[in-house]
């Protein structure tokens, strides 16, 4: 790796990049996911929309990002990113808690999903009425929500993001080590994976992970750029973040997990992926404060990630909260030995 910035230097270039871990959707609409690819908007679209596109925090602002326009890219659909404005209006974002009828759970409209992996268990829900800014679809007592697709990378992107969330903080409450194999799940167009490939040093290795292929051609872009060489890129799926066994010291998962799709079934191969004695860490918009002006179904209380974590089967046991961000709370669990020699015997 040839890196010749410093993290501040670093932070001042790349504004926080974070991803998605299910399928992309339209942003924050309730539209359900489709297979087929999308389409970033023009501008004359998004002047002329009366859809909310913008992501769930604020208003996107106007970006001139380096790292959207590094070099000419022959991807027309990237460079439209580059140049979209979002500079509209937001009339959602006072509006945190949706209304009561939008939350009312009508028995006679629930549904089943099973998992994959258990047929007889009804692991999933889902709900006709619900949270708008939710795809419907419920996982031990809470809603999965909409996921943020590619399209707004420009968002993810700009500049604010250190000052609202403090990613140095964050930074130094991972207390990464040089030689350690970090996974950035849902790694997006790849800051937060930028600046941990410079903490892990050239013996170590980031694997970021993301289910959108043109997050992971951005993120490309910058690896070129700045000739980083132990960052490895994968394309994972909804199901799964397509990682060795036992081969990874810390998954990291950045305002992602409480949009997976099959947060079950990720988290049992993120279990399977980690190291005895490896870590998972949440890092999720607080659920128990209010005045985090974020929409609802994109919190997470310690709680409620404890409930969905702690089960069993992942052999994860809870370690602690780190409580020094603005906005977000860092959630950390430890991969039990005895699991790991458990599920060799069986």
């Amino acid at each position: 790796m040839n890196v010749q910035r410093p993290l501040f230097q670093l932070l001042t270039l790349l504004a926080v990049g974070a991803g998605c871990g299910t399928e992309p959707t339209a942003i924050d609409t309730p539209t359900p996911a489709s297979n087929t690819a999308a389409v970033p908007p023009s501008d004359a679209a998004i002047e002329n929309s009366t859809e909310d596109i913008r992501p769930h925090l604020g208003d996107m602002p106007k970006t001139n990002d380096p790292f959207l326009t590094i070099e000419p890219s022959t991807d027309e659909s990237i460079d439209a990113i580059a140049n979209t404005s979002f500079d509209e209006p937001d009339d959602t974002v006072a509006a945190d808690k949706p209304d009561v009828e939008d939350l009312a759970l009508i028995e006679d409209a629930d549904t089943e999903e099973n998992s994959e992996n258990d047929e007889t268990t009804p692991r999933y829900t889902k709900r006709k009425i619900h949270d708008p800014n939710g795809i419907g679809k419920f996982y031990m007592g809470r809603e999965i929500a909409h996921v943020m697709g590619y399209q707004g990378a420009a968002w993810l992107e700009r500049s604010e993001r250190e000052e609202e969330e403090r990613l140095t903080l964050l930074m130094k409450a991972l207390d990464l080590q040089p030689g350690q194999v970090v996974a950035d799940i849902g790694a997006g167009s790849g800051v937060i994976t930028l600046l941990m490939a410079e903490l892990v040093g050239p013996e170590g290795q980031i694997i970021a992970v993301d289910v959108q292929q043109k997050m992971l051609d951005l993120l490309k872009k910058k690896l070129r750029k700045f000739d980083i060489k132990n960052v490895k890129l994968v394309k994972g799926t909804n199901t799964s973040p397509k990682l060795e066994p036992e081969s990874i010291d810390l998954a990291i998962m950045v305002d992602v997990y409480h949009e997976f799709e099959f947060p079950y079934e990720m988290m049992l191969e993120l279990s399977k992926a980690l190291k005895p004695g490896g870590a998972i860490a949440f890092v999720e918009y607080r659920m128990e404060d209010p005045t985090v002006p974020i929409k609802l179904v994109h919190k997470m209380s310690v709680e409620q990630v404890k409930l969905e974590a702690e089960q069993p089967e992942f052999g994860l046991q809870y370690r602690e909260t780190i409580d020094i961000l603005p906005r977000q709370h860092i959630i950390v669990f430890e991969k039990n030995p005895e699991s790991s020699e458990e599920s060799k015997s069986e």
